[in-house]
């Protein structure tokens, strides 16, 4: 499933990003340190973004013509 390899990629991306932050952290190279802490970022971002269109992309929730909620039944 597509969905779970995302997700699996953007887990990995954001330990990465944890491991790379730290190792910057201790070896005193700032940035190898900001690095790491955009991966995480990134992988963060990511996974909002999917989580967004999970919501709102599977047709439960949308707009009419008149800007209002409605709810698809």
């Amino acid at each position: 499933n597509m969905a779970i390899n995302n997700r699996v990629s953007n887990s990995a991306q954001y330990w990465g990003g944890r491991a790379k932050e730290a190792f910057g952290r201790l070896s005193g190279n700032r940035r190898t340190e900001f690095r790491g802490m955009l991966d995480q970022v990134k992988a963060n971002a990511k996974d909002a973004g999917r989580s967004v269109s999970s919501a709102f992309g599977d047709g439960r929730v949308g707009l009419n013509t008149t800007t209002e909620y409605v709810t698809a039944e």
